[in-house]
């Protein structure tokens, strides 16, 4: 069982880039489509619980089969294999707007399943800091392209009024005492989690 603190230990950060890349910089809206690249980090997560709780529709990716049925279970609506064509699974759908992190990896696979005017807010760089693009497809497509990282202390207050509201607790994927550290980094290089890895200190 859960303790408040092992929860509240890892909430702010990871909720906090999830509300202000949903609500800060795009104003998300009830039916729109989100779609998150690579589902199962901290904030991916809290990005699938609140655009839910907010009315949207929810498609997430993951080169893990595992980690895309866990997705399911927490409320998405689609999941797709990272390494698939994620246009031809989608069937025609166009998606409003992707939250990403990740990068090169999937950039361009995500920018062609993007409606036109659509929006893709970026907050990482998990697979390197440089992209090509076709410059067309931006043009044509009328895309806009969005930065977005940690938030203000005004909208860490609208957060957690957001979390109270629809009752939105932290995803923890273990919890480790201080003495496995090297354990709990091992689980999160080999990228299995699915949520929060916790760390105890105690005093």
């Amino acid at each position: 069982m859960l303790t408040i603190w092992e929860e509240a230990g890892v909430l702010s950060l990871a909720a906090l880039t999830a509300y202000r890349a949903l609500f800060t910089r795009r104003k998300l809206k009830p039916g729109q489509t989100v779609l998150i690249p690579e589902i199962g980090s901290g904030v991916a997560i809290n990005l699938l619980i609140m655009a839910k709780a907010a009315g949207a529709r929810v498609i997430g990716t993951s080169r893990s089969e595992i980690k895309c049925a866990q997705a399911l279970e927490r409320g998405a609506d689609l999941t797709l294999l990272s390494d698939s064509d994620w246009k031809k699974e989608l069937q025609g759908e166009n998606v409003d707007l992707i939250i990403d992190s990740v990068g090169p990896a999937t950039w361009e696979r995500a920018v062609s399943v993007l409606r036109v005017g659509g929006t893709l807010v970026n907050f990482g760089a998990t697979t390197g800091f440089e992209i090509k693009m076709d410059l067309r497809n931006l043009y044509f497509g009328q895309i806009n392209i969005l930065g977005s990282t940690m938030g203000s202390t005004e909208e860490y207050k609208e957060m957690l009024q957001f979390i109270e509201r629809y009752q939105i607790r932290p995803v923890i994927d273990k919890v480790y005492q201080h003495a496995d550290t090297l354990e709990a980094l091992k689980r999160m290089s080999e990228g299995v989690q699915f949520g929060k890895i916790d760390l105890i200190i105690e005093r």
